[in-house]
């Protein structure tokens, strides 16, 4: 299966997801997206708008399951890094100790866990503004053992500015296609006479516009 026909899947799966259970399939789609599946939100940024102005669901009731959806799939991503750094730890002291290695001192930390603590841990608010980043940032925080409090206030918070920005851009999308469609039925049902004749003034228009552009530069 090549690129375009995993997206499709995803997108084919999302969207009766969202269509067959409303704010609980936007909490799924959302899960499944911060759980290590990617673009399932791509449904959610064309169908938000929609069922809002629908009146199938309110604003925030749309930001809050997006939201909801966000942080149990990142926490659920996280515990699998955490649980995967672990089971390495255990199996590094089972079959290498005996090999005349030196167990890691108690309350050491290597390089890497100590940079992530010190400048990485807002780099999980920021990743959930992204669909990339929100797919798979809550793996290696998990596995850095990141605090998981603080993880999950960042992940909330980041999640919810997403969502936010998602349902605010999927509104206006759905209401400026909505706009394109009437006016272009406004268009279809005009009679062809009246099309001709606004095809006349607009090229009269731009006539007297390149000779305005003419006159001004043969002055200069």
């Amino acid at each position: 299966m090549d690129f375009l026909e995993l997206f499709n899947e995803i997108r084919i799966f999302a969207n009766i997801a969202v269509q067959r259970y409303g704010l609980a399939g936007i909490a799924l789609v959302m899960l499944l997206e911060s759980a290590g599946v990617p673009f399932a939100s791509a449904v959610m940024l064309v169908t938000a708008g929609s069922m809002v102005f629908s009146g199938q669901v309110s604003i925030w009731e749309m930001v809050g399951a997006s939201t909801v959806g966000i942080t149990l799939g990142s926490i659920l991503s996280y515990s699998l890094g955490y649980l995967s750094s672990k089971l390495g730890r255990v199996i590094k002291f089972t079959f290498f100790n005996g090999w005349g290695r030196k167990k890691e001192p108690q309350g050491s930390k290597s390089k890497l866990i100590t940079l992530w603590e010190k400048y990485g841990s807002f780099s999980v608010f920021m990743g959930q503004l992204w669909g990339v980043t929100r797919t798979f940032i809550s793996f290696p925080a998990g596995a850095m053992h990141m605090n998981f409090l603080l993880f999950a206030l960042y992940t909330a918070l980041g999640g919810f500015l997403f969502s936010l920005l998602a349902v605010g851009f999927s509104m206006l999308l759905t209401s400026t296609l909505s706009f394109l469609v009437k006016y272009l039925n406004f268009l279809m049902n005009l009679s062809p006479w009246y099309l001709l004749l606004v095809f006349l003034l607009l090229l009269l228009l731009g006539l007297f516009i390149m000779l305005r552009r003419r006159r001004s530069k043969a002055k200069l």
